[in-house]
């Protein structure tokens, strides 16, 4: 998953994590009442880059005079190096935080109740786990390019230069709060 790597018998599968970040950033967009946003990332990999980049474009095209904040602070897992970053972003202005972290989400959270900011989480469903503070989450079901993945291997439709986006789409409708 989330690779370009092919050779015999293997296939990448990319899980376009970009796609929905975009739409967060239309979103945020909508949302802020300050007119800044914010990004807050882990480490600068790969998809988290993407992602900031799919985030600030929502933003632009949305509301091109809405303010990014944006940040790598180093860390999935540390919850006080998170609430230290979001806090700040939040004492800077911004009211709506996208957040792709792991378990380091629980400072940015923390932040967002102190600060009175409202967040957009991805990965996992947010807005069921803590609907005070999310206001949406942008999905991105890496489980579904996995299910492809052994799909695609059981009939045999891997060869050596397969590298296959993986378009998440869900019967699921996704209502947010303002």
């Amino acid at each position: 998953m989330q690779g370009q790597k092919t050779g015999h018998n293997l296939a990448s599968y990319d899980v376009r994590q970009e796609d929905s970040a975009y739409l967060a950033g239309i979103l945020a967009a909508h949302l802020t009442r300050t007119g800044t946003v914010d990004h807050l990332s882990g480490h600068r990999v790969r998809p988290g880059l993407k992602g900031r980049a799919a985030f600030v474009a929502g933003v632009a095209h949305a509301a091109p005079d809405v303010a990014v904040l944006t940040g790598f602070c180093g860390t999935q897992d540390d919850s006080r190096v998170t609430r230290a970053w979001a806090d700040a972003e939040i004492k800077a202005g911004a009211d709506v935080i996208f957040t792709m972290l792991n378990d380091a989400r629980r400072g940015a959270i923390e932040a967002c109740r102190a600060g009175a900011a409202r967040q957009i989480g991805n990965a996992l469903d947010w807005v069921a786990r803590a609907p005070d503070v999310f206001v949406a989450s942008a999905m991105a079901r890496i489980d579904i390019g996995v299910e492809r993945a052994i799909a695609d291997m059981a009939a045999g439709r891997v060869s050596k230069t397969s590298n296959v986006p993986v378009l998440v789409r869900t019967r699921r409708s996704i209502s947010v709060r303002r």
